[in-house]
């Protein structure tokens, strides 16, 4: 039997117990989080030794190790493929054996060679394939799951931002989804997640939604808590969410759904709501969610700059769009709201220094 022993979501032992034996192996990692060296217990003695070829195929091998994680952390069966939670990667050919079933960036050219592993970048990249991190956008009845179909992306970029200034890192956590919120976008993140959950349930689980993508996001919650009971699924098993964030969230009660959290599998549960729109007619999220943390963004917001004071609505509560002299439009976050999900995001993720190892 095998029990592994983490530090920052990546895996620093290994324990070995079988009948008359209990022994305890450290692994060593190289820049890409690859297995290179593992230790007998305290004493340092080598046990086994590997070295790679830039896209993962066994280059020298001295004694065996005893771990299967060994190209950037992933699994290695006995087809000779390595498992990336949602696809299996082949290191010989240095691609991946199907295609990644979204184009994550669709302003990267190499992004739509979807078999293509780490833009072809082997030796500065992974392509762990997590999908831990999901940022749901607001809009209604739209078609498609992720952000190379058409529409706004401007809740994809203030959730992005703001996560990236919170310390994720794509390299370590794994990509960040910035999906729509329809089912099929939800099946999607639940999906990623269970996977993700099944080979290394340290790492981090980040949801975000604004509008109805915050009601996405509080029902993409509700699904991974058990995946074997919600039909819309087809994983298994059951996750927990780090950290849900939604800002003024709207019910999907109004189409039969869930008003709220269904569980206890959320770790923290914040609610940032636009105050004070009652009676103005205008579109409004839910104020208040049993187990949540609360939070009004009032009536007139500072954004700074050019931008001035906004008055705060359920689009704003968010981000603004600012026209700029030259004609050309800029995105500004709402900084209070931006800097709960930054404040929140930093706290969910672990300690991970990718320059240490």
């Amino acid at each position: 039997m095998r029990k592994y022993y983490f530090f920052g979501g990546q895996r620093v032992a290994v324990r070995e117990t079988s009948i008359g034996s209990n022994f305890l192996h450290y692994l060593h990692w190289d820049h890409l989080g690859s297995t290179v060296l593992t230790t007998w217990n305290s004493s340092g003695t080598r046990q086994s030794e590997r070295a790679y070829y830039a896209f993962g195929d066994d280059r020298r091998t001295v004694n065996t190790p005893l771990t299967d994680h060994l190209f950037t952390g992933q699994k290695k069966d006995e087809t000779g493929l390595y498992y990336y939670n949602a696809r299996y990667y082949d290191p010989e050919i240095g691609h991946f054996i199907s295609p990644d079933t979204i184009v994550p960036e669709p302003g990267k050219v190499f992004a739509y060679n979807r078999y293509m592993y780490a833009y072809g970048n082997a030796l500065k990249y992974t392509d762990p394939g997590g999908h831990i991190a999901v940022c749901y956008r607001g809009g209604f009845r739209e078609q498609g799951v992720a952000s190379g179909s058409d529409g706004s992306s401007d809740m994809w970029d203030v959730c992005t931002q703001a996560l990236l200034n919170a310390g994720y890192d794509e390299a370590i956590h794994g990509e960040i989804l910035k999906l729509k919120n329809n089912v099929e976008a939800q099946k999607f993140a639940a999906n990623a997640i269970l996977a993700q959950e099944q080979s290394n349930p340290h790492l981090p689980v980040i949801i975000v939604g604004h509008s109805w993508g915050g009601a996405a996001a509080i029902r993409t919650a509700n699904m991974v808590a058990d995946g074997t009971s919600v039909s819309i699924t087809d994983g298994s098993g059951s996750a927990t969410v780090d950290l849900l964030f939604v800002i003024d969230a709207v019910s999907f009660a109004r189409r039969g759904g869930s008003r709220g959290l269904e569980s206890d599998n959320v770790e923290t549960f914040v609610n940032a709501y636009a105050k004070e729109l009652e009676g103005q007619g205008a579109q409004n999220g839910i104020d208040f969610f049993e187990g949540a943390f609360n939070f009004p963004i009032h009536t007139n917001i500072d954004f700074g700059g050019d931008v001035g004071v906004v008055p705060v609505n359920h689009h704003t509560v968010s981000h603004t769009a600012f026209q700029e002299p030259d004609g050309s439009i800029t995105l500004y976050p709402n900084p209070v709201t931006y800097g709960l999900l930054t404040d929140y995001a930093s706290q969910a993720l672990p300690w991970q220094d990718p320059n240490v190892r």
